[in-house]
């Protein structure tokens, strides 16, 4: 029994600074590790690469399992470390808790060991788990699953090699090679949803979910590659929060125009959802046959005559105190170290003056209420500016622009769209995909 390594990282760009490999003990991730190590040895033999277990601290044997990750990884010449999940843990959503701590350690131990690429061991198993459990609530465009890669934080690519692998032929390779692994007990519990779905799940059953991702994942990417080129061609962000949408795309295909328009909204409302199709379609067809000023996902819409304008409506505004770094209002990433200043980040005056310029593409009424609602820099009560016009000046903090729905992951699937509303934003370029095609189960 063997792993086809080369099949595994086949489309896996060479890396070059190495990669993390997420090693909780478990089958699936020994496999990987295997296999990764193996496939490193014979084609990137000087990539750094570095297994990283996570304990959580959820079960007492947790220690000893990372202890016992630590010293298979010894017994064959691989770097290990342990990441612990520390400080109180909440009572409940504990398990989305444990995930986002999770990824989060793994990121900062791929930074800290210079890479910036993290493998996992998901599985075609995982994978159709996850599509049924999507299917349950008519999840649209999550019923692609998990994508291959998928950008964590802007910071790092999470790649799953293993998502055509099944369970069982990975423990027949581990059991093949004398290798035992650690079950976890609450993979056993059915009080978890997906404990149960997998109990259930038949082998016709995983190989039909399988293809739902397959066919889901390709109508995905194709739709958010139709949304990018409107979103590129007919969206422009003429002055600071205030958007242009031609009316143009309002009269190209209806899916990908009302696809372009729930990416937009949700990014200019600093929103990590989009709204709903139904709701975005009732809007494309208002907007469509005339002038109209309605609101909708905290994004005010004023549709006149020459385009539909759009801006973040001055509703539940957040104030920061400088010191503190984190996302303000779901669409700025505010990075103010403590001691930075005295400063002060809350929304803007309601009176701002605009500019005067020959050639103003933009009604001076609506650039200014966007202004109003863009994050200000204050200092002892008085506005110095907006957070990108201070960014340079010496107050110790730094502002950016984010892609709400994917500041946290984006999925490979949403790769061309998420890039053109990075720039749009006024941002450089996203990381490449280390993954150079889909590869799906």
């Amino acid at each position: 029994m063997c792993l086809d390594t080369d099949h595994l990282f086949c489309d896996l760009s060479p890396p070059m600074s190495g990669f993390v490999v997420a090693v909780s003990g478990g089958s699936d991730s020994l496999s990987l590790l295997i296999a990764a190590h193996s496939h490193a040895e014979r084609h990137w033999p000087d990539t750094n690469l570095v297994a990283v277990t996570v304990d959580h601290g959820l079960r007492k044997e947790s220690a000893d399992e990372a202890r016992g990750v630590a010293q298979f990884c010894a017994s064959r010449g691989i770097r290990h470390r342990t990441m612990n999940w520390q400080g109180a843990k909440p009572v409940s959503g504990l398990s989305a808790a444990a995930r986002e701590a999770r990824y989060a350690l793994l990121a900062q131990a791929a930074e800290e060991a210079g890479v910036d690429c993290i493998l996992t061991g998901h599985t075609l198993d995982d994978q159709a788990e996850t599509v049924v459990m999507r299917a349950k609530r008519g999840a649209g465009g999550g019923l692609a699953g998990m994508a291959r890669a998928t950008l964590y934080d802007d910071r790092v690519w999470i790649v799953r090699p293993l998502l055509d692998q099944r369970r069982a032929h990975l423990r027949s390779f581990l059991s093949a090679k004398g290798v035992s692994w650690y079950d976890d007990p609450s993979n056993e519990n059915a009080a978890y949803e997906r404990v149960r779905i997998r109990e259930s799940m038949q082998d016709r059953e995983v190989e039909a979910a399988s293809v739902t991702a397959k066919v889901a994942g390709e109508n995905r990417r194709a739709l958010s590659n139709a949304a990018a080129r409107l979103l590129e061609s007919r969206v422009s962000m003429p002055s600071p929060g205030l958007f242009r949408v031609e009316r143009s795309l309002l009269a190209e295909d209806r899916s990908e125009s009302i696809h372009a328009l729930r990416l937009l909204l949700a990014s200019v409302g600093g929103r990590a959802y989009l709204p709903a199709v139904e709701r975005v379609a009732a809007l494309h067809a208002a907007i469509s046959t005339g002038r109209r000023r309605v609101s909708l996902s905290r994004v005010v819409i004023d549709a006149r005559s020459e385009a539909v304008w759009m801006y973040r409506e001055a509703r539940g505004l957040p104030t920061l105190q400088a010191g503190q770094s984190t996302l303000w209002d779901g669409r700025w990433r505010i990075e103010s170290p403590k001691g930075a200043s005295d400063a002060e980040i809350r929304p803007g005056p309601g009176s701002v003056v605009i500019g005067e310029t020959s050639n103003r593409e933009f009604p001076e009424g609506l650039a200014r209420a966007a202004l109003a609602a863009e994050p200000w820099i204050y200092r002892n009560g008085r506005p110095l500016g907006t957070a990108i016009e201070t960014n340079n000046c010496n107050i110790g903090l730094s502002a950016r622009r984010i892609v709400a729905p994917y500041s946290l992951f984006l999925p490979e699937f949403d790769l061309a769209a998420a890039s053109v509303l990075s720039h749009l934003m006024g941002n450089p370029k996203l990381k490449s995909s280390p993954w150079k095609k889909h590869i799906a189960p």
